[in-house]
C-alpha cells in the first residue's frame, strides 16, 4: 500500500519542488535576459537631468549599468562606490538606472546620498526586465562594443569594488 501526501503538505515541505516552480515561472525573463557574451539590450530613458540617453550614446566606452532603487539597503552602500569607480578610470560610464515607480523616492535618495554618476529612470521597469536583473542592486558590465561581459547581483563591500576595477582594468586593456 502507498501512502501518498496531500498536494499541499508536499509544496510546504519540498525546497526542490518551491525551486523548479520558481524556475518555470522565471523562465521566459531568463532565456531574455543579457547573457554574458551577447549585445546589451537596447534601451532609451530619461535621466535626472532631463535629457534622453540611449546605451548607444556611449558606444567605445566601456559601460557599467547598475539597477538601483531608493528601497533597497545595498544601493545606498553601493552608488557612493559607483562614483568612484567612474572616477578612477577615464574611458568608463556609470549608468545608474533607478526603477522606482515614484521618481521622486529616488530624487530624495540622489538628494542624500550626493551621488554623482549619470542617473536614468526606468519607472515601468522594461529595461530591468530586458537585463534579467534577478536581485536589487544588479549590475552589468559592457565592453567598448556593447557586448555584456561581466554580471553581479547584490552587493559585497569588501569584494566587489576589488572585482569591478579588475574587471574594467582587463576591458581597457582588451583591443576593439
Amino acid at each position: 500500500m502507498t501512502i501518498t501526501s496531500p498536494p499541499q503538505k508536499i509544496f510546504r515541505s519540498s525546497r526542490l519542488t518551491k525551486t523548479l516552480l520558481i524556475l518555470c515561472l522565471a523562465w521566459p525573463t531568463v532565456t531574455l535576459a543579457a547573457a554574458v557574451g551577447q549585445p546589451a539590450p537596447f534601451f532609451k530613458l530619461e535621466g535626472a537631468d532631463n535629457n534622453s540617453y540611449q546605451l548607444n550614446d556611449f558606444k567605445d566606452k566601456i559601460v557599467f549599468i547598475n539597477f538601483w532603487a531608493s528601497w533597497c539597503t545595498p544601493c545606498r552602500k553601493e552608488l557612493p562606490m559607483l562614483d568612484q569607480l567612474q572616477d578612477k578610470f577615464d574611458n568608463l560610464v556609470v549608468l545608474a538606472i533607478n526603477i522606482d515607480r515614484d521618481i521622486e523616492n529616488a530624487n530624495q535618495f540622489l538628494e542624500k546620498y550626493k551621488i554623482r554618476s549619470r542617473v536614468l529612470f526606468d519607472p515601468q521597469t522594461n529595461v530591468v526586465s530586458s537585463f534579467g536583473a534577478v536581485a536589487m542592486p544588479s549590475s552589468y558590465i559592457l565592453d567598448q562594443n556593447g557586448i555584456v561581459r561581466y554580471k553581479h547581483y547584490g552587493f559585497n563591500s569588501e569584494k566587489d569594488t576589488i572585482k569591478w576595477s579588475q574587471e574594467v582594468s582587463s576591458l581597457l586593456q582588451e583591443k576593439k
